[in-house]
């Protein structure tokens, strides 16, 4: 099986200066946890949810609430993306992707043909592909945007 086969084509991408609230705004309206920067249709980045709330811990008091939310519309995605990540082509078995995203401990990586940004692969996308290939049902709204081979 090909990552082109699991990977999610809709990729949701973000401006290397938008703020972290309008990434974390973005992630939770889509219901997804890793965001792509670009500029200009070039890869520059990912970051992820966790990332933005790993900087920010929820245990504030009132004057440091104020100083997190002013941090959140003003600290620019650019200032906390993992630069220059490990991407994959879409013709890699996704055996390969699955394993480099374990090595690396990543949870994702953006695919790349030619230069240019076709998916995403996820750790989601393999757990999805884990219940269909076992016969469960897709998860609505998760199901991948290649088709997916059913095992006999």
């Amino acid at each position: 099986m090909l990552v082109r086969e699991l990977m999610n084509a809709e990729v949701v991408a973000v401006d290397p200066h938008c703020s972290l609230r309008q990434a974390l705004e973005t992630m939770e309206v889509r219901r997804i946890h890793h965001l792509l920067v670009e500029n200009r249709a070039s890869l520059l980045g990912v970051i992820t949810h966790r990332d933005i709330r790993a900087t920010l811990p929820p245990w504030l008091s009132a004057a440091e609430a104020a100083e997190r939310r002013q941090l959140l519309d003003t600290v620019p995605v650019s200032a906390l993306c993992v630069v220059r990540p490990l991407t994959i082509a879409p013709d890699v078995d996704a055996r390969q992707a699955a394993l480099l995203m374990r090595q690396r401990h990543i949870g994702c990586l953006p695919v790349v043909e030619q230069g240019h940004v076709v998916g995403i692969i996820t750790e989601a996308d393999f757990l999805d592909a884990f219940i269909r290939f076992s016969g469960g049902e897709a998860i609505p709204g998760h199901a991948p945007t290649g088709p997916m081979p059913r095992v006999p």
